[in-house]
């Protein structure tokens, strides 16, 4: 289990009624742990079973846009975020694994910055990039071409952007799911469990169609595909090495409840 907390403080700015810019101080806390057996949730033993304790603060700035006709099954409009965070002032804390749970033992050598997984340490201060828009353009009354394009990237100021550097887990992209309200730093791509893959730097391009069946009911085909970054370049890999593709079809209807 992945416990996330957040706290955000600074001002906000609109540039006209589809536009603001908004920049500020971000505190991050996030706790990976297992899950604790009833009876001792029901007698309140403290939680001896984090794995993983990590928390930072962060200056963040984000230009947001969004003139999209609908939160969901938007007929046509965009959606853009751009955002750029520079994080520091990172605590780890690592509890030791049972040594007798390949699970857990996988997860340590995942979280811990010195394990043989990764080329370098500890990352530092690490500054991240991302830019994620959609768009939607109408065809017809019923139908509607959906456009969606993903990058994002990390930069250690002690290792450089690389795939092998260690990062903490916030500052990973994850990818996946169908959700039309994915986090911006958290893609959808069809294929893929919510938030499955993570990555230090990626990129992912989406294609669909909407189709207003009748009423209140939908159908939408598409087709994603994405690759790794391991440059500044978000262009560079788009062939030169195994690419993921997801494609799938939707059927969604719109409720009173959402």
């Amino acid at each position: 289990f992945n416990r996330i907390s957040t706290a955000f403080i600074g001002p906000g700015f609109a540039l006209n009624k589809n536009m603001m810019v908004e920049t500020g101080v971000l505190f991050e806390s996030e706790n990976i742990f297992r899950k604790k057996n009833i009876i001792s949730r029901v007698i309140g033993i403290p939680d001896a079973n984090t794995l993983y304790k990590h928390h930072n603060f962060a200056a963040v700035f984000r230009l947001s846009q969004n003139n999209l006709n609908a939160p969901y099954y938007a007929s046509k409009g965009n959606r853009l975020t751009i955002e750029a965070k520079y994080s520091f002032s990172h605590r780890l804390k690592l509890a030791d694994p049972i040594f007798t749970d390949s699970a857990e033992m996988s997860l340590y050598d995942y979280f811990n910055p010195e394990s043989g997984l990764y080329n370098n340490g500890n990352p530092g201060n690490i500054t991240r990039l991302l830019i994620t828009n959609d768009y939607i353009q109408a065809l017809s009354k019923k139908i509607s071409l959906i456009f969606k394009g993903f990058a994002g990237m990390n930069y250690s100021n002690k290792h450089g952007i690389s795939e092998s550097n260690y990062l903490y887990f916030n500052n990973k992209f994850t990818i996946g799911g169908i959700e039309d309200k994915s986090t911006p730093a958290n893609p959808n791509f069809i294929g893929l469990n919510r938030q499955e893959l993570p990555y230090n730097a990626v990129t992912s391009l989406g294609l669909a169609l909407q189709y207003n069946l009748f009423t209140n009911f939908y159908l939408i085909p598409q087709a994603n595909y994405g690759w790794e970054n391991r440059s500044f370049n978000v262009l560079k890999n788009i062939f030169n090495q195994d690419p993921l593709i997801g494609y799938g079809m939707r059927v969604g209807y719109m409720s009173v409840i959402g």
